[in-house]
């Protein structure tokens, strides 16, 4: 699968994070760096008075293999997750805890392929002769490039310089789709001899596709610590 970036986000979001440095005096800028699910990120917290604050921020997990097993397939494939994100705060009782909004810029994209289990590989309910690692199906998986996002959180909103604890729990909202599921030339192979083998693939990518559909969202649960200058 060949991975492009979207590359003309990538310089909007480091203007945006130099113009939030520029709303208000420098020693107001909070710069911060937070790790947990499903990334770590770093970014810049500005805030416009003592109810609201903007902040711009990156998060990567990179390069990621995953794998499994069920009764069935064996899978593996490899996750590619960048993501830049505009936000707003409002902290709604003047203190620490906040809403948060704004939209994200991704770079979202997976491979998975799925194949034989103890010899046998389960497409549309039926099971197949899957004696090698010739004997599988692919596809690619993505995530919309640019989302809205909805959190809520913790911090951001220390006026006094010094260390600040931040806290985000939210969503980028978004529907996942998939490519259909193409079979390896050995399993093509083994279909072709079933007059029954089109139908199952195509009732398996309906099952996948189905699947995939439901995932709708990227959430997120970091924790962090930041700096008030």
């Amino acid at each position: 699968m060949t991975h492009r970036t979207a590359r003309p986000r990538l310089p909007a979001l480091a203007f945006a994070t130099l113009a939030l440095a520029a709303v208000r005096p420098a020693a107001a800028v909070e710069p911060y760096a937070a790790t947990g699910f499903p990334y770590a990120l770093v970014g810049i917290a500005q805030p416009i008075n003592d109810s609201f604050a903007v902040r711009a921020d990156f998060g990567s997990i990179a390069h990621h293999a995953y794998s499994g097993t069920t009764s069935d397939n064996d899978f593996k494939g490899n996750i590619d997750y960048n993501r830049g994100a505009l936000l707003g705060d409002w902290f709604v009782a003047g203190g620490g805890f906040r809403l948060s909004a704004g939209a994200t810029f991704n770079t979202a994209k997976a491979t998975m392929t799925a194949s034989s289990h103890d010899g046998k590989i389960s497409l549309g309910g039926t099971q197949y002769d899957a004696p090698s690692s010739l004997y599988y199906v692919t596809s690619d998986l993505s995530f919309p490039k640019a989302t809205p996002y909805v959190g809520l959180g913790w911090g951001h909103h220390q006026s006094s310089p010094g260390l600040s604890f931040n806290f985000d729990l939210g969503a980028s909202i978004g529907t996942a789709k998939a490519t259909p599921l193409k079979a390896s030339p050995a399993l093509a192979s083994e279909l072709a001899l079933d007059q029954q083998g089109s139908a199952d693939l195509a009732q398996e990518n309906r099952d996948f596709q189905d699947a995939v559909h439901k995932f709708k969202a990227i959430p997120q649960l970091t924790v962090g610590l930041g700096y008030r200058f």
